[in-house]
């Protein structure tokens, strides 16, 4: 191959990652609701190594607008999907998808998978919470690469829940950040277990690790309501003692 012909499709093949296509993203070629001169044509690179466009590559700004119309309609408590496409796969990786019920402002997380996610064209089912608050929402696919240079890939679409609750709250963790600058950086060739998937874990991987650095709290949301060990009472308990040849019994109110 020339090298002329090489350095024409080098940009083909750097930026020909994946990117989501059911829901439409926001601003996506493919969105109806995308209007000229807005559109991104380069929706499967990347977010910023610096993280300036995160949340979304930037496009939160097209919500209340014509071009942040919704392009979905989910129930609450409803098995919903999403579907990606493209040709660089990077061996997969672990994916979340989450929710804002707050414009974009935080995201928390419906379902985590670690490991064999993206595949193109495949359907990746969840759970849209019961709780979750009714009216326009952001949902966010987010990926972390397990080959290549150390990225986090994120689309966003607009979307509207119906038969809601009064919001998704504390069982659903914030959603997972890395390789943005921010402290945290997951380990080329293992996909990452996120140190809060949820509740909702969908595992494929035969080689995972953890993330590196400063990358939020491990473990579960505590449930709401939940009594630690440390806060519950320890039971009294009654006792005997013998005085003078007498034996005396106390109940556990008395000692």
């Amino acid at each position: 191959m020339h090298l002329s012909i090489l350095l024409t499709l080098l940009p083909a093949l750097v930026y020909g990652h994946m990117q989501l296509i059911s829901p439409f993203a926001l601003n996506q070629q493919e969105n109806p609701n995308a209007r000229s001169g807005k559109i991104d044509y380069d929706y499967s690179a990347p977010l910023d190594k610096s993280g300036s466009n995160y949340p979304c590559r930037g496009h939160l700004s097209a919500l209340g607008g014509a071009a942040g119309a919704s392009v979905a309609t989910w129930r609450a408590g409803s098995t919903q999907s999403f579907t990606v496409k493209g040709g660089a796969s990077h061996m997969g990786g672990s994916c979340q998808a989450s929710l804002s019920e707050d414009s974009g402002k935080s995201f928390r997380v419906m379902k985590s998978y670690v490991g064999g996610c993206p595949v193109p064209n495949k359907a990746f089912t969840f759970t849209v919470p019961k709780g979750a608050k009714s009216g326009p929402a952001v949902f966010a696919w987010t990926w972390f690469n397990n080959q290549g240079n150390r990225e986090m890939y994120m689309n966003c679409a607009s979307v509207t829940i119906t038969d809601g609750g009064s919001g998704m709250g504390a069982p659903y963790p914030d959603i997972f950040r890395a390789n943005i600058g921010n402290g945290c950086t997951t380990q080329e060739g293992t996909d990452v277990v996120f140190p809060n998937p949820g509740n909702d874990v969908e595992k494929s991987s035969t080689k995972t690790a953890p993330p590196i650095g400063n990358c939020g709290p491990a473990g579960p949301p505590k449930s709401v309501g939940t009594a630690t060990p440390s806060s519950v009472p320890t039971p009294k308990k009654g006792c005997s003692c013998v005085c003078g040849g007498y034996t005396f019994q106390f109940s556990p109110d008395e000692v």
